[in-house]
């Protein structure tokens, strides 16, 4: 058995790619096996004691569509079976290579790891994804052939060497050479790259410990991802050509419970990777930053309930001696003089004064609510001088007291480590918690020039970004309120519901309708008040499944005709599967994913990542067939659509196949149309011949803000587009239904309104 014989079958659940060495009847588990894990109701768990008298074949590599707990890599489609290279490329002999046939990744393994196996998960070979270049540049296969699907396959030709050809576009590339590279991401100036300490993308989980994220910068210093692991990665990209970013929160607001999710590392002794942050006179601390909830956070360590932490974490580099709070050098939130102020904070000596520069612009349109922002700070300790950068521009600022540190180096001690997103990275208690995400988080022992921060930032290349088109109608009608009771709701299974008074209780999931149409296993409309067309549609919510479970959700039901007719906005911390975080509809077949965000990789950012109360607004236009989605009371939708398959509908709540509360529900609906269609007369000899009701050839322009829907002629009805603006052109007796003599013009809105004209037609020689 060699690798030669290996094949790559598809996963099944969204779980995972695997190849194996095939055999004549061998058995792989399906449906009950996915890769190396149990399968069970879309799930994946460890394999259980007795799993060998089964006799299932498992992979030999694999790698994820779906990260669950526990599980490491990146998140892939489908997996295209490759082979051993054999040719004459050095640095590729005996590596496997194949591709992720919908992403069009390059991947590879080595041939000699790629053993049959028990299912440990420990014996699956390394998969690696390869950089690629053309003509010298990196690129993607993406980007060549112009299409988020690539369709990506390798070939081989009698002498071994490969080629990689594309059904996206029906180009073939040969395979030319191979040579290591250093890391590409973060985007560092060559000039900087010798001085780059640490570098965390969140895209290079340890393979040991996907709770560990490594270093992608020169002195290796692996970071802990506290509290939420693996999960603390999410698809939100900072920047074109980002991967994941990290998640930093607080989880337990009302209490001191230490499990903030946070991200560092922490010895008392010092951290011997990062000695050459010790003895140094210049240190740089940047990165990507996107708050995500609000700031500041409330202080779980008082009894006080409304106290508030005077700081917001960020990043940051400890001191030889810290505790895991006292800080060499900080990109921080802190209050400075009662106000918030976006600081570079900087400690020269051990146990010395720190020092503080405080930037003018005010904190919270530096790092605005759901908005990514680059910040630098920088520490010339010899100099006596620190500065802060906004994407890649120097900001105006003042020292908050005179120089403490003398001049010189800092303190000949390595670092006790780093602090990200609030402090104590060693978990031993909870401080100044950062609601947000964050990137390319690079510390460097340098002080980069305002140039080369302009030239660094515009290595990012970021694009002027175009926010979601908010939808065209603005409801204004009444009011549906005060509608918590179980006898406004009916929901599709009772005994899984609970209405307490406040709340809307969803207790349990769902069970799969399994009627062979997917759709959400679990919900209950709102049966009070009127079928909503148009509506705006505030609440909050809170997801119950804790945020370990990365596949949880709840969603929010509008449009509803019948148990298998309706649209939902599916709100979720996953959104790199076309099934999640999205909009939908459910038309007789399975959900249809119909929002603008979904680029069929990614879809909008995270809508709920912790297990908090969310407010959320769902805006519904019925005429234009505009959906929107808010989320945290952000101005900007994070979900768009546009259809109108479905008119007058129910609003619901509920959950695919999880389970989830909503409290505080108010529904606006569209103002009652009372006024009539305005209809005139158009002028000029092509449309109108005759004056003062008397024609013989008459044209009309039909209008109405609610739109028209109809016509009758003396009776003769004629259906229009349902459009704001309509016309009737060319009525002379025997068309439409016009007689020579006296007519009668109706014109209908699609409220229902009607407007009636009166006028003459002359018969011929009239």
């Amino acid at each position: 058995m060699t690798p030669d014989d290996c094949g790559a079958p598809s996963g099944q659940r969204e779980v995972g790619e695997h190849i194996g060495h095939l055999l004549l009847r061998d058995n792989f588990g399906w449906s009950v096996r996915e890769g190396s894990f149990l399968a069970d109701n879309r799930q994946i768990f460890p394999l259980p004691d007795d799993d060998a008298e089964n006799g299932f074949t498992y992979p030999v590599a694999a790698y994820d569509h779906n990260r669950d707990p526990g599980q490491t890599g990146d998140a892939g489609v489908a997996v295209n079976g490759g082979f051993v290279y054999r040719g004459e490329i050095a640095e590729l002999q005996g590596r496997y290579l194949f591709t992720d046939l919908v992403r069009g990744w390059v991947l590879s393994t080595n041939a000699d790891e790629m053993v049959r196996n028990d299912g440990d998960i420990d014996d699956l070979a390394t998969i690696e994804q390869l950089r690629v270049f053309d003509d010298g540049q990196e690129t993607t296969f993406q980007d060549l052939v112009g299409d988020k699907r690539v369709d990506l396959r390798f070939g081989s030709d009698a002498d071994g060497e490969l080629y990689l050809v594309s059904k996206a576009n029906g180009k073939i590339w040969k395979v030319t050479g191979a040579r290591e590279a250093a890391p590409s991401s973060p985007f560092v100036l060559p000039e900087l790259a010798p001085n780059l300490v640490t570098h965390h993308n969140f895209d290079q989980a340890s393979e040991a410990d996907p709770t560990v994220e490594s270093d992608q910068g020169l002195s290796g210093t692996d970071i802990s991802l506290v509290n939420g692991g693996a999960e603390m990665r999410v698809a939100d990209r900072a920047y074109p050509g980002a991967g994941e970013a990290l998640q930093t929160q607080q989880m337990s607001p009302g209490a001191s419970s230490n499990d903030d999710w946070k991200a560092g590392v922490h010895d008392a002794a010092g951290v011997e990777s990062m000695a050459a942050l010790g003895d140094t006179d210049k240190i740089s601390v940047m990165g990507w930053f996107k708050p995500t909830g609000d700031h500041p956070a409330l202080n779980s360590g008082t009894e006080n309930p409304d106290d508030v932490y005077n700081a917001i974490g960020l990043a940051g580099v400890l001191t030889g001696n810290s505790n895991g709070h006292d800080v060499r050098a900080l990109l921080e939130v802190i209050t400075v003089d009662g106000e918030l102020k976006v600081v570079a904070l900087g400690r020269r000596v051990d146990g010395g004064s720190s020092w503080t520069f405080a930037a003018d612009k005010p904190w919270d349109e530096i790092l605005q609510k759901g908005k990514w922002v680059h910040l630098a700070a920088t520490f010339d300790y010899s100099a006596g001088e620190m500065k802060l950068y906004m994407n890649g521009e120097e900001l105006e600022g003042e020292y908050t007291a005179s120089n403490p540190w003398g001049s010189g180096s800092v303190s000949a001690t390595n670092p006790a480590g780093i602090k990200i997103g609030g402090s104590f990275p060693q978990n031993t208690r909870e401080a100044n918690p950062f609601n947000g995400r964050m990137d390319d988080i690079a510390i460097l022992d340098t002080v980069p020039t305002p140039e080369q921060m302009a030239a660094q930032y515009a290595l990012f290349d970021v694009q002027p970004n175009e926010p979601p088109t908010p939808p065209t109608c603005t409801p204004d009608g009444s009011v549906i309120t005060d509608v918590m009771s179980e006898d406004d709701w009916a929901p599709r299974t009772p005994d899984k519901w609970d209405f307490p008074g406040e709340e809307v209780v969803l207790t349990e999931a769902g069970t799969n309708p399994d009627d062979g149409i997917r759709r959400p296993f679990e919900y209950a409309v709102l049966t009070d008040g009127p079928e909503l067309g148009s509506f705006d549609l505030s609440a909050q919510v809170r997801l119950d499944e804790p945020a370990s479970v990365n596949n949880r959700d709840v969603i929010l039901v509008f449009g509803w005709q019948s148990d298998t007719e309706y649209y939902y906005a599916h709100l979720s911390q996953d959104n790199t599967i076309y099934a999640h975080n999205g909009i939908f509809k459910v038309d007789n077949a399975d959900r249809e994913r119909i929002d603008d965000q979904w680029d069929g990789a990614v879809g909008a950012p995270p809508a709920v990542t912790d297990e908090e109360w969310h407010d959320v607004r769902v805006v519904r236009c019925a005429d234009s067939g505009d959906i929107a989605v808010y989320v945290d009371g952000l101005d900007t939708p994070l979900m768009t659509a546009n259809d109108d398959t479905f008119g007058d509908g129910r609003v619901g709540f509920g959950s695919f196949d999880n389970f989830g509360r909503l409290r505080d529900l108010t529904v606006t609906a569209a103002a009652d149309d009372a006024t009539a269609p305005a209809v005139t007369v158009k002028t000029g000899a092509e449309f109108t011949v005759g004056r003062n009701g008397i024609y013989s050839k008459v044209s009309f322009k039909l209008h109405d803000e609610g739109k028209i829907d109809r016509l009758t002629l003396n009776g003769v009805e004629k259906d229009l587009t349902d459009d704001v603006w309509s016309d009737l052109n060319g009525v002379v007796p025997g068309a439409f239904g016009a007689v020579a003599g006296e007519n009668t013009l109706v014109v209908y809105d699609v409220a229902g309104n009607a407007m009636t004209v009166d006028f003459t037609l002359a018969g011929a020689g009239g």
